[in-house]
């Protein structure tokens, strides 16, 4: 009887629940945001926050600051991507290839990893989740990502290419040649340009994704 219950009470362990300081949370989640901030340092900074996240008087905290840290990657992002798009517009076609696989920017790949963490440590909270996206003030960073994109198509042929493709069908068919190296011809050129835009959206992929999980 009462031994029985006096090892059964030994037997339980009463796991501790810290509520931690917001200005620690607030140092904690900055880290993401640093420079040095990459690999085992990411991972070990998301896994201490997703333990202290399943403490409910942490768990609040803890979002709010990474959508600040968010936020602020998110201004730095658009900064970098309009200074692409700057200095791609005075480029040559093949010193543009150059940079668009030199890899994305730090601040894009560390803003999708917050992001990311963000929204699995919301769980099944979506009203807090889209509350805390919506404030993000992400226009900015689209707009400069649109930019980017419109300056490497431009430069890579992709926004004229239907005009010009109708434009030399009609051509061949009014001289009654043969249309067989002309097809040809195009059928090099479309794997060109997919080839170009393939380099131009793996550049641009951290934002794309971004825009997903944001929308």
């Amino acid at each position: 009887g009462e031994d029985d219950e006096s090892t059964h009470e030994k037997d339980i362990v009463q796991l501790p629940t810290p509520t931690i300081d917001p200005t620690r949370l607030c140092l904690l989640c900055g880290i993401l945001k640093l420079e040095s901030c990459c690999g085992i340092t990411t991972f070990r900074v998301t896994n201490i926050l997703s333990c202290l996240a399943r403490i409910a008087s942490n768990r609040k905290p803890i979002l709010h600051e990474l959508q600040r840290v968010a936020k602020l990657l998110g201004v730095g992002s658009a900064y970098e991507l309009q200074s692409l798009a700057t200095s791609l517009e005075a480029r040559s076609a093949e010193e543009i290839a150059v940079a668009l696989t030199t890899g994305s920017g730090s601040n894009e790949i560390k803003l999708l990893r917050v992001l990311q963490t963000l929204t699995s440590l919301a769980g099944k909270d979506a009203r807090l989740l889209e509350e805390l996206l919506g404030r993000l003030g992400l226009e900015g960073l689209w707009e400069s990502l649109s930019l980017c994109l419109a300056v490497a198509k431009k430069v890579h042929g992709v926004q004229d290419s239907d005009d010009g493709n109708d434009e030399s069908n009609e051509s061949a068919v009014d001289a009654g040649g043969s249309n067989s190296d002309q097809n040809q011809q195009e059928a090099v050129g479309s794997t060109k340009q997919n080839s170009a835009m393939s380099s131009v959206l793996a550049r641009f992929l951290p934002v794309i994704e971004v825009f997903f999980v944001v929308n």
